[in-house]
């Protein structure tokens, strides 16, 4: 009989714990009345009353934590002021978070996963900020981001935080092995790494024509004017009519005047692909079309050069 009366003592102070963790757990936090006051002021239509609000919570620190949820709400909020996103509402959330102590920080990295691109580019704009190397990591991840905007902001970012974040990838292009030089190349194009573009140049002599293709499609991708006439000189000198191919399309990639005489040039290629392919971009940047006929886009360039001088 004592037994079963310890056991059944045992039994209910075993469930009244149980119910005081789940009430507990369920429980929502406590807002501190000075917090409440500044989430509400984040659903105001006035931007500065917003921004203001946001930087209230960010001074508090870990006090404004119950805050939190509040801020990721509006994590993809474009809404700024001369068109600058680090000044956008989504943006100065983001850096609020990230300033709310360890788990913040740990919520603006989840929301690197986020399926709203606005809402990626705002944290890693953020991170930028914030400049917690803690971050370096996960912004290797975004640069494999799907939006190109997103990918770019990572990798400046990533070389604020720690100028030698890239020096790894520049030294590979360097390399002995293909295997190392040219996924180095690929990621450096991918990311729009304008520091790559003099080291790039620099390879475009490579005797290896998977290398030389690799460096042309990532200057093309960077879209630097300096590599307009490296690129120029592939285009005219290379034999190899696949290389040339790519060559002209790099340089129409490049949106600068200068591109215009050499693209002329090549419409008459020993390839008509690349004759093709630079009418495209002809097209493209001057709004006219007259085919093949190089003599007719010579004729049309000399009266109309003048007005493409400022362009450049």
């Amino acid at each position: 009989m004592r037994t079963k009366y310890i056991w059944l003592i045992g039994s209910i102070a075993l469930i009244t714990i149980i119910v005081l963790i789940i009430g507990t757990q369920n429980k929502s936090p406590v807002i501190p009345p000075e917090v409440k006051k500044e989430i509400e002021k984040l659903y105001l239509e006035d931007y500065i009353k917003r921004i203001v609000a946001i930087n209230e919570l960010k001074e508090m620190g870990k006090k404004a934590t119950p805050a939190i949820p509040y801020l990721v709400e509006i994590l993809g909020d474009t809404t700024t002021v001369f068109d600058v996103p680090a000044v956008s509402i989504g943006c100065q959330a983001a850096v609020a978070i990230g300033k709310l102590g360890e788990r913040g920080f740990e919520v603006l990295i989840g929301a690197l996963k986020n399926r709203d691109p606005n809402v990626r580019l705002h944290v890693v704009i953020a991170l930028g900020i914030l400049k917690d190397r803690r971050a370096m990591k996960y912004l290797t991840t975004a640069l494999g981001d799907e939006d190109a905007e997103v990918r770019r902001c990572a990798a400046i970012t990533a070389d604020e935080i720690d100028k030698k974040a890239f020096t790894g990838l520049i030294a590979n292009l360097k390399d002995k092995n293909i295997d190392a030089r040219i996924p180095a190349i690929k990621v450096l194009g991918k990311i729009k790494y304008a520091p790559a573009v003099e080291p790039l140049i620099a390879i475009l002599n490579d005797q290896d024509s998977r290398v030389k293709i690799a460096a042309i499609e990532a200057l093309g991708a960077i879209g630097d004017a300096q590599a307009i006439e490296p690129l120029v000189v592939v285009l005219k000198n290379d034999k190899n009519p696949n290389i040339r191919k790519e060559a002209v399309v790099a340089i129409g990639n490049i949106k600068d005047a200068r591109i215009i005489q050499p693209l002329i040039y090549s419409l008459k290629d020993k390839d008509i692909v690349v004759g093709v392919i630079a009418l495209s971009s002809l097209k493209d940047i001057t709004g006219q079309d007259f085919s093949l006929d190089s003599e007719k886009w010579w004729e049309w360039w000399e009266k109309n050069k003048g007005s493409f001088a400022n362009k450049n």
